[in-house]
């Protein structure tokens, strides 16, 4: 996996946390020249410039690596998801637009990750605490119905820190995605 970061700190700090999340659940970082199966640029937009270069940075990412699996993120693809959705050799990009415009994300593949385990503070009492548990499960619900191919995994072992309690499982649940979004 090769991440290529645009723009400001804030985007590097993103990028910088995706990839200890994707290295924690064992995926190996490697340049974008070594051979990645996925790339993901995480994108700028605070200019037209910036918009070219990330066009650029996408288009660039495929023919470097024409088999991988092409993620556009960050603010541009969040600003213009459609027209990046449009762009040659972009395989997924991930935006909150769709959502908020479509009301769902039609058959985009979909996982959630809810945690097993409920770790709610000593000083939330119990009844209170069984609430906000099961609020927080339908809300999971709600995320997976948004997609009619969502799927929604327990990961029973873990409390908050899903890729800490079971990096296994989040490895796995990721190349499942990969592969059903090259399909």
């Amino acid at each position: 996996m090769a991440i290529q970061t645009q723009g400001c700190k804030l985007n590097q700090a993103d990028s910088d946390q995706l990839a200890r999340h994707f290295t924690e659940a064992g995926f190996a970082l490697v340049d974008l020249a070594g051979g990645a199966d996925v790339i993901v640029v995480n994108t700028c937009t605070v200019t037209a410039a910036a918009d070219a270069k990330a066009r650029q940075a996408l288009r660039a990412a495929r023919r470097a690596n024409p088999n991988a699996l092409v993620v556009a993120t960050g603010c541009y693809a969040q600003r213009a998801a459609k027209e990046l959705e449009l762009l040659e050799g972009v395989d997924l990009v991930t935006s909150m637009d769709q959502v908020s415009e479509n009301g769902n994300l039609d058959d985009t593949p979909l996982t959630v990750i809810t945690a097993g385990r409920s770790e709610l503070p000593p000083f939330i009492d119990r009844d209170l605490g069984e609430q906000l548990t099961g609020s927080w499960l339908e809300s999971q619900r709600e995320l997976v119905r948004l997609s009619s191919a969502g799927v929604h995994v327990i990961a029973e072992e873990s409390g908050h820190c899903i890729q800490c309690d079971q990096p296994v499982l989040v490895a796995d649940v990721i190349r499942r995605m990969v592969e059903a979004v090259r399909r």
